[in-house]
């Protein structure tokens, strides 16, 4: 992918009982545009999938920093 990808997947672990979704919003920049989100959530919503229940991943480097025990 050039920007984002939308990412959705479904598995079926009990047959109509049980299955696991998942979906992601993989970005090659820290952050997205408003836009771009609002664009994103639109389609999720349009396809069933509750586009308000993501949590965000922290993408700064002080996140991402490594710490010693």
């Amino acid at each position: 992918y050039d920007n984002y990808a939308l990412v959705y997947s479904c598995t079926q672990i009990i047959p109509r009982f049980l299955r696991i979704e998942s979906t992601w919003i993989l970005s090659r920049t820290p952050t997205l545009s408003q836009t771009t989100i609002d664009t994103l959530r639109s389609l999720l919503s349009n396809s069933g999938v509750n586009p308000y229940i993501f949590m965000n991943t922290e993408q700064s480097a002080a996140a991402c920093r490594r710490t010693t025990a």
